[in-house]
């Protein structure tokens, strides 16, 4: 190709591109890929546990309808509005920056390399997604049509011993998967079960509130059995942080009440079953974990050894493990692998998002907004926030003793979750309800 030819390609490629551009900036544009980006949303959220294909799909989708709105409609979208984007920025950034400065960059990649598209898009997506109370109706509908076919799953797994969807047996020791194939299912269940009831605000409102409460209650029977049958601890807790949680923000409960779960949760940890019991707590073997990680944030204080590399690093600082296995791959809980795998930086980092910016703001906006008593409509949509939020505080007590912060489908939940409370609190605070 000679120099005129190829100047005058340059010149269409630049004016094909100025074309592009041109369309995506137009309002209506920019509106209808929010629209689409938003029914890819609500069909993940109805899809999510029953294959891979939805969940890296509704990823890569939701990162390319992303992009096509950001370049045109970034103006009017949530994340413009929202005070400390820098903060998130970081956050989505830090995983790779420990990648490229990891002790072990090649192990480092093979964990955070699938985070980019199956879980980091899930944040933005839930943020522009949610923005007023018909959003959170559709997405409770749609949650809780998923939770109720994944618990009547796990009942067909129940009742024949293989999974409906998957053909999934039930495990050795006896733990319903559904058709997650693991008895994680659990924790998925936690996570979402709360953001489900959001469908009681989709009932019709001629029926009375406590026959649509009883609706609700029907619906959550299978879900609730599959939870208690797949016999995961961390799942059980992070459901009753996110109710407790909840309850004590949206409702003006006296200190009695508030204190009550906190005492019935001490008399079953030390009289209820031996599977939550006191003594199988102490013996557990996170505490061998536990201690592992912080020898290797001793070793690496500032920077930490890089993502996902727990299980390097304490091999190579020579640690043996007596109740663990050599092979395990994370220290069963998100708080300590920040530090083993970021040091005080990285732990200040994620942790200063989740727990302050997650939690607490959140947390805070939401329990204003119910106080501010700006009118019954105001109230409604803050209550409703409520329950994304107590989805969030769900995947926060998931992770305190159990996952790998880089479980991707793990990981994408919490952060559809942080992401469309963001999105119901900023929506408000800006006075938009569209």
């Amino acid at each position: 190709m000679n120099a005129q030819p190829r100047m005058r390609y340059k010149e269409l490629l630049l004016k094909k591109g100025s074309a592009v551009r041109c369309w995506l900036v137009q309002e209506r544009t920019s509106q209808q890929v929010l629209a689409l980006l938003k029914i890819v949303f609500f069909a993940y959220c109805l899809l999510f546990p029953f294959g891979k294909a939805f969940q890296v799909g509704g990823g890569v989708l939701g990162l390319v309808l992303l992009i096509a709105y950001y370049a045109g409609g970034y103006a009017q979208s949530n994340l413009a509005y929202l005070p400390f984007k820098w903060v998130l920025g970081l956050f989505v950034l830090y995983p790779f920056i420990m990648t490229v400065f990891s002790q072990w960059p090649g192990h480092s990649f093979g964990y955070t390399r699938h985070i980019l598209y199956e879980s980091l898009p899930l944040l933005f997506v839930g943020l522009e997604c949610i923005r007023s109370k018909k959003d959170m109706r559709i997405m409770g509908l749609f949650l809780l049509g998923c939770v109720f076919l994944q618990g009547l799953d796990g009942i067909w797994q129940f009742s024949t011993g293989f999974d409906l969807v998957n053909g999934t047996p039930v495990t050795y020791d006896g733990r319903l998967t559904g058709s997650m194939g693991t008895y994680r299912v659990g924790n998925y269940l936690a996570i979402v079960m709360l953001p489900a009831l959001l469908a009681f605000w989709a009932l019709p409102k001629g029926l009375p509130d406590k026959l649509r409460g009883a609706l609700l209650a029907l619906a959550m029977m299978p879900p609730l059995f599959l939870l208690v049958m797949s016999q995961t601890r961390s799942g059980m807790l992070g459901l009753a942080a996110g109710l407790y949680c909840y309850a004590a923000v949206t409702l003006r409960l006296s200190i009695k009440m508030l204190a009550a779960p906190v005492v019935l949760g001490a008399v079953l940890v030390i009289f209820g079953p031996e599977r939550v019991s006191l003594s199988r707590f102490m013996q557990d073997g996170r505490w061998e974990l536990w201690d592992a990680a912080l020898q290797i944030f001793r070793e690496y204080p500032w920077f930490g050894a890089g993502a996902s590399t727990f299980r390097p690093a304490f091999k190579e600082l020579g640690i043996e493990f007596v109740i663990n296995d050599s092979g395990i791959p994370h220290p069963h809980g998100i708080f300590m692998q920040f530090l083993s795998d970021g040091g005080i930086t990285g732990f200040v980092l994620l942790a200063g998002v989740l727990v302050g910016i997650g939690f607490l703001w959140c947390g805070i906006q939401v329990f204003k907004g119910i106080r501010r008593n700006s009118g019954a409509n105001d109230v409604e949509h803050w209550r409703m926030t409520g329950l994304l939020w107590a989805g969030f505080v769900a995947y926060l007590g998931t992770g305190l003793f159990g996952h790998n912060f880089y479980r991707t489908w793990w990981l994408a939940l919490g952060l559809m979750m942080l992401g469309c409370t963001l999105g119901a609190v900023v929506s408000q605070l800006r006075g938009r309800d569209e």
